[in-house]
Parts: structure tokens; sequence; C-alpha cells
């Protein structure tokens, strides 16, 4: 089963998930995979609404 990389920029306790959210940290990040969301911190409003609209919108980074 493929689990989904959670990232959130150093410092930071915003946790991010879709690729294609303009505050997806693609350096200086963070990284979390697993089968539930992380411990701590939140999730990212704009990453929820993108994978509630179309999971194609969020394009999810699995870990393997």
């Amino acid at each position: 089963m493929a689990l989904i990389e959670y990232r959130k920029k150093k410092g930071d306790q915003i946790w991010h998930f879709c690729q294609n959210c303009p505050d997806y940290p693609k350096e200086d990040y963070d990284s979390w995979c697993g089968g539930t969301r992380p411990p701590g911190g939140k999730i990212c409003e704009e990453c929820i609404l993108l994978e509630e609209e179309d999971e194609k919108d969020c394009n999810p980074n699995y870990c393997y």
C-alpha cells in the first residue's frame, strides 16, 4: 500500500500533502509518511480543498 508523504516547512506547523498546493514545500522541509495524518500541527486547508475537489487537482506524493 502506498502512503502519502506530508511536508511542512521547517519551523512551521502546517502540513501539506498536495503537490499542486501553492504553499507545498519543495526545499527546506520536514517530511512524514504514514497511513494517517501526521501527529501535531495542522493540515493545510488548501490541500484539503484540492483533495475534495478532485484527487488529480491534489496530485499527492506517495511514499513506497
